[in-house]
């Protein structure tokens, strides 16, 4: 669609007591990038979530991402709030941390910057 911006994901979640939906993308260079600023809003069982910025602008167009939703433990929460941004403002992981399970994935291949 012209002049949308990202990839719009969404599902359904139930049954995650204390838990929450994070999302990553997988990129080609090995490492989980922790996609959402903040846990996903569930609502009636539905989720959305726009992931606008995949990948690092023109340099990795053509190239395969996975987009991964996680249901995260307060384990892992408690990881990614303690894991600090890089230069590039990212929080990435080379494995998915302690607590957060792959829900579910879909690979995508970068076509704009």
């Amino acid at each position: 669609m012209a002049g949308v911006i990202g990839v719009l994901m969404r599902g359904t979640a139930a049954n995650l007591g204390d838990r929450q939906l994070r999302i990553f993308d997988f990129a080609p260079n090995g490492v989980y990038y922790l996609s959402d600023e903040g846990p996903i809003s569930v609502s009636g069982g539905k989720w959305s979530f726009r992931n606008g910025t995949i990948g690092d602008g023109q340099r990795d167009v053509g190239r395969p991402f996975v987009l991964t939703v996680v249901v995260a433990d307060r384990t892992c929460q408690a990881v990614i709030s303690a894991t600090p941004r890089d230069a590039q403002n990212n929080i990435g992981f080379r494995t998915l941390p302690a607590g957060c399970r792959e829900a579910d994935s879909v690979q995508v291949t970068k076509s704009a910057p």
